[in-house]
């Protein structure tokens, strides 16, 4: 099973390794019409994090804000927005914040 083996390999630091397995979980529970695992998300981050690897960080963390809409993960999001050249990208989820906030 993909979960099983993503955990698996974050719990030996193949990080790399994980982060495979765990987007393999995340994409099968989609094509099954579930939704995927709020955890699967959180150990990808912690994996990318590791592996230094932004870009795909920021992706992640944009689905698990779609898919779990929780301020602690908002927050995560402006600091890689603002290495890039995601300017609108930080106003409108300050914007978000603010409404989660409320």
């Amino acid at each position: 099973e993909y979960e099983t083996l993503g955990r698996l390999y974050f719990q030996a630091d193949d990080n790399a390794e994980a982060v495979t397995w765990l987007g393999k979980a995340v994409e099968a529970a989609r094509r099954e019409g579930e939704k995927p695992k709020e955890l699967w998300f959180q150990l990808m981050d912690q994996a990318l994090v590791e592996i230094n690897d932004g870009p795909r960080r920021l992706a992640n963390l944009e689905a698990l804000v779609r898919a779990y809409p929780k301020q602690e993960y908002y927050s995560r999001i402006p600091a890689l927005y603002s290495q890039g050249s995601g300017d609108d990208k930080t106003v409108m989820l300050q914007a978000y914040r603010l409404a989660m906030a409320d």
